[in-house]
């Protein structure tokens, strides 16, 4: 899933989620959530970048997460979720900056 949001003041309000995502130069953050290949070629497309896919996200190893590539920032890290329960998991996690934009997905 695809979430926008623009920064108007000091607060991020949402600018389209899902369905309603359009290409907008506006747009300060993207949010993807589980993103599928469709949804990530599309925000290549619209924004001229180079987005890991999850299980690409998984394999970069620990000396690659912080980079730079063509004017572009990416910072990848694993999170532990659900760390209390019976089951933690880890999970990727990665910025990507470009210009006045941020990309997350997770």
């Amino acid at each position: 899933m695809i979430a926008q949001y623009n920064l108007e003041g000091s607060i991020f309000k949402p600018a389209g989620t899902g369905g309603s995502v359009k290409p907008v130069t506006a747009v300060t953050w993207v949010d993807l959530l589980q993103p599928d290949a469709n949804e990530i070629a599309q925000l290549d497309e619209w924004f001229g970048l180079n987005l890991p896919t999850l299980d690409q996200m998984r394999e970069i190893e620990v000396s690659s997460r912080l980079y730079e590539e063509n004017g572009v920032a990416y910072m990848t890290f694993v999170y532990v979720s659900n760390s209390l329960g019976d089951c933690p998991e880890t999970t990727p996690f990665t910025f990507i900056v470009k210009d006045n934009l941020l990309v997350t997905i997770r």
